[in-house]
């Protein structure tokens, strides 16, 4: 790592080294029993570290690699950060705090995700069938295509929900592609379509995190 980007990565993480700090000085003034008020200790070390010689000093720049590394660890132990899920008037889908771009989804997978979140028991995808009216609703309001053909929808929704079909497997499989491409490792499993005993698919984020801004969609939610 360059002297210049730990420089800049150290800057950015001194606010939150209030401990260390106050460690330094009270360490360097501890015959003189002082204590240093962590503005006080910030701004010394800040004008230290103006010192270029003081970067190029190896025993300076291990301390401050050790520090980052140990502020790394405990980002790892800090809870995991979730993002609400939004849907908007459009039925367009928004994970704000991991992006503001809205997934780009086919209507129908968009129709299949938007169905799953607002049933948050899951349904079984061999019992779709029995949904067919709310699925096809739901297709209408993400497709915005008030005149669209209702032959062409339901001819769309038979081959979802008759028996035996793989469609609605295969369309689990490309939204899972597009939600990798947005949500974070760590936390996925909350938004992935998982499959439970029984053969129940549900999405298991916390209903609290839904946001549903279209009034038409609600009428859809448990």
């Amino acid at each position: 790592m360059k002297v210049e980007t730990r420089l800049s990565f150290f800057y950015n993480l001194v606010s939150e080294l209030s401990y260390f700090f106050q460690c330094i000085y009270l360490t360097m003034m501890n015959h003189m029993k002082a204590h240093i008020l962590h503005n006080t200790a910030k701004q010394l070390l800040l004008d230290l570290l103006k010192n270029d010689t003081l970067l190029k000093d190896q025993d300076i720049m291990v301390r401050i690699e050790e520090i980052v590394n140990s502020c790394k660890e405990k980002e790892n132990i800090h809870p995991l950060k979730f993002s609400p899920v939004v849907i908007d008037d459009d039925c367009n889908i928004v994970f704000p705090v991991f992006s503001d771009t809205p997934l780009k989804m086919q209507y129908l997978w968009k129709t299949i995700y938007i169905f799953l979140l607002l049933k948050k028991d899951g349904v079984n995808f061999s019992k779709l069938s029995f949904y067919r009216d709310d699925l096809y609703q739901i297709y209408q309001l993400v497709s915005k295509e008030k005149n669209m053909d209702a032959r062409k929808i339901n001819k769309t929704l038979e081959r979802l929900s008759s028996k035996g079909s793989n469609v609605p497997h295969e369309i689990c499989s490309r939204i899972r592609s597009i939600l990798k491409k947005v949500v974070p490792e760590d936390v996925f499993p909350n938004y992935d379509i998982v499959v439970k005993r029984g053969g129940v698919h549900i999405v298991l984020l916390d209903r609290a995190l839904l946001i549903v801004n279209n009034e038409k969609l609600s009428v859809f939610r448990d």
